[in-house]
């Protein structure tokens, strides 16, 4: 990965616990001839979550240490058990660091928080240069 200086970005990313739920309680769909005139196949899309991460930015960084700030948007339908992560992706997109936050949201319909949080990227990667 990186060794005495990492050029890298932060990325945000929502989790949503909910979604595993979901998938679990659904009946499993029958298999069907493909080639049949009978098979019912489904012709449009479902939103599950209409969940974003707006305004990301970093507040201060303090050699591997960041304050990070961004706000949590919801659209349509309430969402539950959101939860929220940072990614620290090199020069490559590849990962070389991430961390996933124990907060567990709950996020009613149109609503938005803000959110200010402290990410450590670890000691290892050297000194780490964000860009973009």
């Amino acid at each position: 990965m990186c060794s005495k200086i990492c050029l890298a970005s932060l990325v945000l990313v929502a989790v949503f616990l909910g979604l595993a739920d979901l998938a679990l309680a659904q009946e499993p769909l029958p298999l069907q001839d493909p080639v049949s005139s009978n098979s019912q196949i489904p012709q449009s899309a479902v939103t599950v979550a209409t969940v974003n991460i707006y305004e990301a930015r970093i507040i201060e960084q303090k050699d591997n240490v960041f304050k990070l700030a961004f706000d949590l948007t919801n659209g349509a339908s309430i969402q539950p058990d959101v939860k929220y992560a940072v990614q620290l992706v090199d020069t490559n997109n590849v990962i070389a660091d991430e961390r996933i936050y124990s907060e567990i949201i709950n996020l009613r319909e149109n609503q938005s928080i803000s959110k200010q949080i402290e990410y450590q990227a670890p000691s290892y990667l050297g000194v780490i240069i964000i860009f973009g």
